[in-house]
């Protein structure tokens, strides 16, 4: 069988009534929540508001500035380099991928 759910406005079920709602989200500055309201909650509650936000002046949120990228030693080092010197010296080092940190180690401790 199959089951009909209704959302009841926050609005009219506190005066008492049951008058089926849609839940909305809102979210200003830090403050998020949510409200199932009825389209006409929603006119008369948060009517005022959008239009209010509809006639100020509008403004684009500035991006974020590129985090600066942390380069480690080992990004600095030629991996094909290590590799190599890893497989003259018998060490086992995979074609390809992340080079394990104690060859890397091994390596820089040769190059001193």
């Amino acid at each position: 069988m199959a089951q009909v759910t209704m959302t009841i406005c926050d609005r009219h079920h506190q005066r008492g009534e049951e008058v089926p709602g849609t839940t909305r989200r809102f979210a200003i500055d830090a403050f998020k929540t949510t409200a199932d309201l009825c389209d006409e909650c929603y006119e008369k509650e948060v009517g005022p508001l959008l239009e209010f936000l509809r006639s100020v002046t509008r403004t684009t949120i500035a991006k974020r500035p590129a985090r600066p990228v942390n380069r480690s030693r080992k990004s600095k080092l030629d991996s094909s380099a290590v590799r190599a010197w890893a497989l003259e010296n018998s060490i086992d080092v995979s074609p390809r991928g992340r080079i394990r940190q104690d060859v890397i180690d091994k390596y820089q401790a040769a190059q001193s």
